[in-house]
């Protein structure tokens, strides 16, 4: 992505979580789309097909999480967020629209403004796992 901050260093591992996680799974198999920042940005209408389809939205700390209210009832958010007091609005939004919300917390200070952050995968994967296990689908 073309961010100025917070890029994830370790997607392509986080990727191959996801993989790890659903290909295994009974039924279709899964798709993986990223929603960027990276141009061209996606239309309003893109954005809304995207979210509305899903049936988890993984992301972290950042302005596009509030597209969760596209979100069909159901569909399952991961929040990997930032040790810091304002950046709980994720969780805010997911227990109002009644979406099933799962925690990662990152680990260090001033990540807010971090050019690049290292996610921790195994905790993302356990919360995916978790979701899963609640029904989530």
């Amino acid at each position: 992505a073309t961010a100025t901050t917070r890029r994830v260093a370790n997607e392509d591992e986080l990727f191959e979580a996801f993989r790890r996680v659903l290909a295994p799974l009974p039924g279709p198999p899964w798709r993986l789309e990223v929603f960027s920042d990276e141009p061209p940005a996606p239309s309003a209408a893109e954005t809304v097909r995207l979210f509305h389809g899903a049936d988890f939205v993984v992301g972290l700390h950042g302005s596009g999480q509030a597209n969760q209210v596209f979100c069909r009832p159901g569909t399952g958010i991961v929040d990997i967020n930032l040790p810091e007091p304002h950046s709980q609005y994720t969780a805010h939004n997911s227990y109002a629209l009644g979406l099933p919300y799962r925690l990662v917390m990152m680990r260090g200070i001033a990540l807010h403004q971090a050019v690049n952050v290292t996610v921790p995968v195994e905790d993302v994967e356990a919360a995916l796992r978790s979701l899963l296990a609640g029904g989530a689908r």
